[in-house]
């Protein structure tokens, strides 16, 4: 069974912007002019908060790793939100992402999958 899950704009200030629905939460971090990440509430099974990564510059990142959720390794730019019926654009000066607030669907197993 699929079933559409609709999402309201809940925090659209700071950083994260956050959508719910009930108990279900999307956070969409804009890190940086070009580097948007998306964190979703739907796998209560997840439960690695550490990650890593390599890019030129960066200092070496220690070996049990950073936590996923910090940002103080980015500049967090400026973005500007646009709303429109059921959608929410959120962009920089190099990057734009288009949020359909009925775009996030429930299949059967109870995993949801963003729709696109």
């Amino acid at each position: 069974m699929i079933s559409v899950i609709p999402f309201t704009l809940t925090n659209k200030y700071g950083h994260p912007l956050t959508f719910q629905s009930g108990d279900l939460e999307v956070m969409l971090y804009v890190l940086e002019e070009d580097i948007f990440r998306v964190y979703s509430s739907f796998e209560q099974t997840y439960d690695h908060r550490q990650t890593w990564a390599v890019a030129p510059g960066m200092e070496d990142i220690p070996f049990a790793g950073r936590d996923r959720f910090d940002v103080t390794p980015f500049s967090l730019p400026d973005y500007d939100v646009e709303e429109e019926e059921g959608i929410v654009h959120v962009f920089t000066k190099k990057l734009k992402a288009t949020v359909h607030l009925n775009g996030f669907l429930s299949i059967g197993t109870g995993k949801v999958k963003v729709d696109g």
